[in-house]
């Protein structure tokens, strides 16, 4: 594991001012902060609220830093360093502990306010490959001290920011300036799923199974952390069609499972709501997660909404679970019933009404659909996004009533 030697920290130890020198080492869920002889002085966890790092004038220019004060809870330490080995540790501490800063001017662009914050765009870190934002969360006004409440939304994603997952959004810094909290974060210049079905008259069957794979791997990682994303719908999931890779921006309505939000306060958006957002007795799980990859999978294979046409009619079969399976027209050949059959297993499986009937992220990984042989043997098949009108007999409402699809994907070969 990489360290940097060559540090020295002030404060007070042992009841006396002291200067030492000490190894700055990183490790999966904190960083170690030993002396040259290796004792150890503080173990600082990522996930402990009361430690901040406070940069000074310098957040702009670290080439020219060589001091940065460590907050621990009300006791404040100076780290000395060279400028290399400052702008070292401020990458290694961003997006992970509390930065205080004071106002800066930056070159900004409102793009959007929503009940949690409002959104700027930060022109001078923008690239071409890469957009910046900073998100300036609403909390009352409090004064400065060591003791304040930091949001929700930044401890999941001081959280999330853990782990290196690619296809979650990049956490640069997270700041505090003695009245408001905002934090910046980098995403890709993506598209999102909704303006890629827009555009497409077709799209290859293995391209939407990648997509929805990446979606798994990603529900797998926030079942690990008992997360609900509450909001995986088509504008919050951007896509590479270059890179084939996909990337989820927006927690604004995530949380854990233990710490259960006001559903009227933090609902999901209709037609990718799951059955049990609407009910007031039953809680959100990581099921929920499920059930919206299950939605978009259908979205993806259909080109429609799996709850009907009009707002009114999705509105009334989103909220009881009920959906219907289009009648294909196309190319119907026998040697692709199994594949169909596999892929509406799974789709149903997702959608069931039922929370604890829905198989976790890792049972859906595990299905012969995402091999690579399956890969290449459906890597001609396009599915077209051209439908005729749904059945009323197509409808599947009963937990009883197992789906058997004889409909076969439009391909072209």
């Amino acid at each position: 594991m990489e360290y940097v030697q060559y540090f020295e920290i002030v404060g007070t130890f042992n009841n006396k001012p002291q200067k030492l020198s000490i190894d700055i080492i990183p490790n999966l869920e904190s960083i170690s902060i030993n002396t040259s002889t290796n004792q150890k002085l503080f173990e600082l966890l990522f996930s402990e609220d009361n430690i901040k790092f406070q940069w000074g004038d310098y957040k702009q220019r670290l080439d020219q830093a060589n001091s940065v004060s460590l907050w621990i809870k009300k006791e404040e330490f100076k780290i000395l360093g060279k400028p290399e080995h400052i702008q070292w540790l401020f990458n290694l501490c961003k997006g992970k502990f509390l930065y205080i800063s004071k106002d800066q001017k930056q070159k900004r662009t409102f793009v959007k306010q929503s009940d949690t914050g409002i959104v700027y765009k930060l022109e001078d870190q923008c690239n071409s490959d890469e957009q910046c934002f900073e998100k300036i969360l609403f909390q009352k006004q409090q004064q400065f001290k060591q003791d304040y409440h930091i949001p929700e939304e930044i401890k999941l994603l001081k959280l999330i920011n853990q782990n290196k997952c690619p296809y979650l959004m990049r956490l640069e810094t997270i700041q505090y300036n003695g009245n408001e909290f905002s934090y910046s974060y980098k995403i890709k210049r993506l598209d999102s799923l909704n303006q890629l079905i827009k555009e497409s008259q077709n799209l290859k069957l293995s391209q939407v199974l990648e997509i929805i794979r990446q979606l798994l791997q990603v529900t797998h990682y926030f079942e690990s952390i008992k997360l609900v994303h509450n909001q995986l719908d088509l504008e919050n999931i951007q896509y590479s069609k270059i890179e084939n890779i996909i990337q989820i921006t927006n927690f604004s309505s995530s949380f854990l499972e233990q710490s259960q939000p006001n559903i009227l306060s933090k609902g999901q958006v209709c037609g990718h709501a799951s059955p049990e957002s609407y009910s007031s007795q039953q809680s959100l799980t990581t099921s929920t997660n499920i059930y919206q990859v299950g939605i978009l999978f259908y979205i993806m294979v259909f080109g429609r909404n799996p709850f009907g046409n009009s707002q009114e009619e999705i509105q009334r079969n989103n909220s009881e679970g009920k959906f219907s399976i289009p009648k294909l027209s196309g190319l119907i050949l026998e040697k692709y019933t199994k594949i169909n059959e596999q892929m509406f297993e799974m789709i149903s499986s997702m959608l069931s009404i039922y929370p604890t009937k829905r198989q976790s992220s890792k049972y859906y990984l595990s299905s012969k659909i995402f091999t690579p042989f399956f890969k290449q043997k459906i890597s001609r098949m396009e599915l077209s996004l051209e439908f005729n009108q749904v059945k009323q007999d197509d409808s599947i409402n009963d937990e009883d009533q197992h789906l058997k699809p004889v409909y076969i994907f439009k391909t072209k070969f």
